[in-house]
């Protein structure tokens, strides 16, 4: 019967039900107890402990997991979308081009992701905490002079590179 109120103290705890007791139970609270059974008063405290505990998990802020900012995954690449300008608004754009990345991993302590369109691969690398990257790009064996640029926050690089960080990407391998 403790076990299950227990069970329940903690449901209500993370269901946000009022702190407010129960008329219906049964269970007598530990310190009515006598002072002669002490087989009693161990179990008693026992459970309040329990209780206490259960309280505390109840109480404790909850575990936040960052939540990815891609808007479409397939075959091991990530697609992010960035928003519509103004501008582009008033000229009847509704939606912005999704763009595809394969997150390579962390290569020489850099996390790398690249994006490929008309044979032409643009790679961004940077370390954490990523606040600054560097951006080449790539036709064949011809690469430019890597660009560095900050990530400022809520940019598309800003958000690859924070789903690589917290581990929301997995290293593409060829389907």
């Amino acid at each position: 019967m403790r076990f299950g109120l227990s069970v329940l103290l903690l449901g209500c705890g993370l269901a946000g039900c009022s702190g407010k007791e129960s008329t219906t139970s049964s269970a007598a609270p530990a310190s009515t107890a006598p002072a002669n059974n002490t087989a009693h008063e161990q179990v008693g405290s026992q459970t309040l402990a329990e209780e206490r505990s259960l309280d505390q998990i109840a109480a404790a802020e909850p575990v936040t997991v960052p939540r990815h900012h891609y808007v479409i995954e397939e075959n091991g690449e990530y697609g992010y979308e960035p928003s519509v300008s103004q501008t582009q608004r008033q000229n009847g754009q509704v939606a912005a081009d999704i763009s595809m990345v394969r997150y390579r991993g962390v290569i020489k302590g850099y996390h790398t992701l690249t994006s490929t369109k008309n044979r032409i691969t643009t790679t961004l690398r940077c370390k954490d905490p990523c606040e600054f990257a560097k951006i080449s790009n790539s036709v064949g064996n011809i690469t430019s002079d890597p660009e560095t640029m900050r990530l400022a926050q809520g940019s598309l690089g800003w958000a690859m590179t924070q789903d690589a960080m917290n581990g929301q990407l997995q290293v593409y391998r060829k389907p």
